[in-house]
């Protein structure tokens, strides 16, 4: 399954992702904003990807974001991973994502979020979407907030990293405050599955 935005694929992961991603977690200190403290070696990281493949195909929930930029030099590379966790009894769905520091900045994440939320009500039903933040990470609370996501607390001790205790920010969006927002404006249209063609309408002109 893939789903598109004016700039970005996302899509199923795939071992040919292994290089770039395991490159882009380990080259930089993007993992430092990450509830994972990342793989410990490249064996590790191409297991987890092939689970992660392999999950995809019976019931999607991570994808890789590639760039979707014709003219762009990094056209179909693998920038990142986003993923949408559907708990086991509940309707709800919970947020994940990253994005190689090289290309942060421009608004893409913004782009891939939206995309999964729009999907996650749209197609999933999901009745509640959450995301959990490191407080201070005040970019990631911006892009959050730029898809509609509403601020709910401030957790404390609400998980561990490398070892040590740290507190959260969460945030919410129901599936009514989702559709209240689309009444109000026309910037994001429905995704479409790989297979359906792309036309100039799909592409509106939006604020990143």
């Amino acid at each position: 399954m893939k789903l598109w935005t004016a700039r970005l694929e996302l899509g199923p992961p795939q071992m040919g992702d292994v290089e770039p991603l395991y490159h882009a977690l380990v080259a930089s200190r993007v993992t430092d904003t990450m509830a994972w403290d990342g793989p410990a070696n490249r064996d590790e990281f191409a297991r987890l990807l092939g689970e992660w493949e392999h999950q995809h195909a019976e019931l999607p929930q991570s994808f890789v974001i590639r760039s979707a930029e014709f003219h762009a030099d990094c056209y179909g590379q693998p920038l990142g991973m986003i993923s949408l966790k559907r708990g086991p009894f509940e309707n709800r769905g919970t947020l994940s994502y990253w994005l190689d520091q090289s290309h942060q900045g421009r608004g893409l994440m913004t782009e891939a979020l939206h995309s999964m939320v729009r999907w996650g009500f749209d197609d999933l039903q999901l009745s509640e979407i959450f995301a959990q933040v490191f407080v201070g990470n005040v970019p990631s609370r911006r892009v959050l907030e730029k898809c509609g996501l509403h601020f709910l607390a401030t957790v404390p001790c609400a998980g561990q990293k490398r070892g040590q205790w740290v507190d959260k920010w969460q945030f919410s969006l129901t599936q009514s405050q989702w559709l209240a927002q689309q009444s109000s404006t026309e910037d994001w249209r429905p995704l479409r599955p790989f297979a359906a063609p792309l036309t100039l309408s799909d592409f509106t002109a939006a604020t990143y």
